[in-house]
């Protein structure tokens, strides 16, 4: 599948050349992603380019270039720090449903833990030494099953 992305057109041939050759088709979603973006920062660069110098006709073409490239990409960054601002400010409700998620399953294994050592140990028999060789617990259960009821009788 081919994926075609809209190639601005800058002041600058060079730049034009190489968006065009690298971006103007993708042959997968990642490179479509990357291209897009290129193409949107040259394509406002552009954009800004344009109105500066036509607000200001009697400024040079490639100084008022690189001056809205070097703005364009400074609101970027700006842009991106405020995102992940936003992101880690808001973080606080991810952390808290993890901590409080991890505090209950702390409080639910001390208390299995403590149901097996005080209350299920009571009726366990003590393991006799040499029986059977291997060292295993042999668990007697001390509820009568439906199948002890009835066996009772065939006897």
């Amino acid at each position: 599948m081919s994926y075609s992305v809209r190639v601005p057109e800058t002041p600058s041939a060079s730049l034009n050349s190489w968006l065009k050759t690298h971006y103007a088709t993708s042959s997968n979603r990642v490179q479509f992603v990357v291209g897009t973006v290129v193409c949107r920062f040259y394509e406002l660069t552009t954009l800004l380019h344009l109105r500066i110098l036509n607000a200001r006709g009697n400024l040079d073409s490639k100084t008022m270039w690189m001056a809205a490239c070097g703005l364009v990409g400074v609101t970027v960054t700006i842009a991106a720090w405020l995102l992940f601002t936003l992101i880690m400010a808001t973080s606080f409700i991810i952390h808290g449903m993890l901590l409080y998620a991890a505090i209950i399953t702390g409080i639910i294994g001390l208390g299995l833990g403590a149901a097996g050592a005080l209350y299920f140990s009571k009726d366990m028999e003590p393991a006799k030494h040499g029986e059977g060789g291997s060292g295993e617990y042999h668990h007697h259960s001390t509820v009568t099953t439906s199948w002890e009821h009835s066996r009772s009788h065939d006897e």
